[in-house]
């Protein structure tokens, strides 16, 4: 019960902060900090829709707030969506490799391995040593039937 009550005050906060003022110039618009954090706490929370519909609402009052496309992005069902806010959040936040990474593992869980496979080359160029970016990629190449490269790439 103590986890329902929680979801239940985060998402009256959110909507009561997304909610249009009463009559004009009576209330305060929304601040899409304020929302980001009524978010972030839903997600945290595993309240999928919930963080879904409040960073939606962040986006409405600010659409580049990188960290609101991104989970957005995360959280997004439709693959075309959640790649259009990917692709956002990359041109957002040009040196996160971690942006580039998810939009890679989605463009090949798509069959786009081409593309895919570009992300991941600008994730490894940005975090050279990071595990996950350099496993994503041998897996892509793997996709991509290119065999040979994909066991070099796991190797190295």
């Amino acid at each position: 019960m103590p986890r329902q009550l929680l979801h239940l005050t985060l998402w009256l906060v959110v909507m009561s902060m997304a909610a249009p003022p009463a009559a004009a110039g009576t209330a305060a618009s929304p601040s899409a900090a304020g929302l980001l954090t009524c978010a972030d706490s839903l997600f945290a929370a595993a309240d999928r829709a919930g963080a879904r519909r409040a960073y939606a609402a962040v986006l409405a009052i600010d659409p580049n707030r990188s960290r609101a496309v991104y989970q957005l992005a995360l959280l997004t069902r439709e693959r075309r969506e959640a790649e259009r806010l990917l692709r956002h959040y990359v041109g957002l936040e040009p040196h996160d490799a971690w942006g580039f990474l998810a939009l890679g593992e989605l463009l090949a869980a798509q069959g786009n391995h081409g593309d895919a496979l570009q992300q991941y080359d600008t994730a490894l160029r940005l975090a050279p040593g990071e595990r996950e970016v350099a496993v994503g990629r041998a897996r892509a190449l793997g996709r991509a039937g290119r065999t040979d490269a994909a066991i070099t790439a796991y190797e190295g």
